[in-house]
């Protein structure tokens, strides 16, 4: 993005952006953020102003991911998230549903699954996030 430097004061709107490893961040009580950057090319200070996103925001750009082991898993796998995971489905390789948990507990009984290819569909803070494994 580049904004000229004249005198009509250019507006720049901009949406859904991540700033990691900035130099300062100050939030007033107003929920108004204040960042501090200074530039490699040279030690002028720039300030950006933004309105932070309320936390349980449906936008939010919050990375979350599920951690699976062991792969390949032959009568238990595990899982852990970021988030709280509401509802979990196996798939076999050919799409067919083959496990539906609603209660969640950190691990899944795999030992009547035959040997292959599964998905594993993890639904949470209104994403879902897919992931593959091995039943040996």
């Amino acid at each position: 993005i580049r904004c000229d430097a004249s005198a009509n004061q250019d507006i720049v709107y901009i949406d859904d952006v991540v700033i990691e490893a900035c130099g300062s961040r100050i939030v007033d009580p107003n929920g108004n953020v204040t960042l501090a950057v200074a530039s490699e090319k040279n030690e002028n200070e720039v300030n950006v102003s933004m309105r932070e996103r309320a936390a349980n925001d449906s936008q939010s750009n919050q990375k979350i991911d599920v951690n699976l082991w062991p792969n390949p898993a032959e009568n238990l796998l595990m899982y852990d998230a970021d988030a709280e995971i509401d509802q979990l489905e196996i798939y076999d390789s050919n799409g067919k549903k083959v496990i539906q948990l609603d209660i969640i507990s950190g691990r899944i009984n795999v030992s009547k699954l035959d040997s292959g290819l599964y998905f594993i569909s993890f639904k949470l803070n209104e994403k879902t996030i897919v992931k593959k494994f091995i039943k040996s």
